[in-house]
């Protein structure tokens, strides 16, 4: 049923052409989407040749993957997990925040779990090296980018000290869409 509110929602909205709404509802309906929707899980990618379909697995398997890692964080089921992945679905950070504490964490693009990591320390690749770490923050300070330049990654963070709240992935990665410009022209891609 998500996957159809999902195609139906892009639609709507005209983010799909009908064209391609078709395509992705009769796949939908079809015995290859748990396919599909497992390369996507695994890869990251599931089919380049059908436009949004990653988009709409992500959008529709988002509630259960973000379900699932509530009940898991609720059972403190990570320990000390420290690395660059996510402990729940073994996606990428897509934001990072800065907690009131000064602590530093990673957030989960596809399942929004949170968990601690290195202050300095390049999600991705792990280069601990301050001198390859390239950080700036906005003028109020309320968002910083880390770029590292062995692996030319970024990532974007809410300094909740500054901020004065928590961070809302969702919203502060749109409020940050002019730091991804000006990161990418130097060089950098996102996480």
């Amino acid at each position: 049923r998500e996957y159809a509110w999902t195609v139906e929602v892009l639609r709507r909205h005209d983010a799909l052409e009908a064209a391609d709404a078709t395509r992705l509802n009769e796949i939908g309906r079809s015995a290859t989407l748990p396919d599909l929707a497992k390369r996507w899980f695994t890869n990251g990618n599931s089919d380049p040749t059908i436009e949004m379909l990653d988009d709409v697995l992500a959008w529709s398997l988002r509630p259960f993957l973000i379900r699932t890692a509530e009940v898991l964080q609720q059972r403190g089921a990570f320990g000390a997990w420290t690395r660059g992945i996510c402990p729940v679905c073994g996606g990428e950070p897509d934001f990072a925040c800065i907690t009131t504490a000064a602590e530093r964490l990673l957030i989960c693009g596809r399942c929004q779990t949170r968990w601690p990591t290195s202050q300095f320390a390049c999600p991705f690749c792990e280069e601990g090296d301050k001198q390859r770490i390239t950080s700036f923050a906005t003028p109020d300070g309320t968002y910083r980018v880390t770029a590292c330049q062995t692996c030319k990654r970024y990532l974007k963070t809410l300094d909740g000290r500054v901020a004065g709240r928590t961070v809302m992935p969702s919203v502060d990665s749109i409020a940050t869409l002019p730091l991804d410009a000006v990161v990418m022209q130097r060089g950098f891609k996102n996480g």
